[in-house]
């Protein structure tokens, strides 16, 4: 009885001790990188791809409506949109 006892009490004794784990501190800057999230180089290139080409495409449909100022607004269109296919 008294060793049943015993082992029940170093039971829950052990079930509180675990329980009451410390809580790491906030780091001091030397962390581990790999733990960041990804922020890689390519996605930085392709929104600069991306934001080249709607520039340019403006660039071109004021241009195209100095030189021809007789095109319609669907000619336009289709001359930036073929414009746009070609980039």
């Amino acid at each position: 009885m008294i060793n049943g006892l015993f082992f029940c009490c170093k039971s829950i004794f052990f079930c509180t001790f675990a329980s009451q784990k410390k809580k790491k501190p906030m780091s001091d800057g030397n962390f581990n990188r790999a733990l960041l999230p990804s922020t890689p180089y390519a996605s930085g290139v392709k929104a600069g791809k991306a934001q080249e080409r709607v520039r340019v495409e403006q660039v071109f449909r004021a241009w195209l409506q100095m030189e021809m100022p007789q095109l319609t607004t669907e000619e336009v269109e289709a001359k930036v949109s073929a414009f746009k296919r070609l980039l």
